[in-house]
């Protein structure tokens, strides 16, 4: 728990290819990428990504015009 704690050691995110990856590692066994996604989640761990925007949503100085005039 401790070592996911902390960013991956390449920078990125700890993802269940690489919780598998560090768990075989460490044990000397074979672990699957989805035994890893279900280390995380059991963790506490859950995907992070912003929501994306609308296609047709209004631009920032859009906004700015539509606040002023409501």
């Amino acid at each position: 728990m401790q070592k996911i704690q902390k960013p991956h050691p390449d920078g990125g995110l700890w993802t269940g290819r690489k919780v598998a990856a560090w768990v075989s590692k460490e044990t000397k066994t074979c672990v699957s990428h989805v035994t890893g996604w279900h280390y995380l989640r059991r963790l506490g761990f859950t995907i992070q990504v912003p929501r994306p925007s609308h296609a047709q949503a209004a631009s920032i100085p859009e906004r700015g015009i539509w606040k002023k005039n409501a």
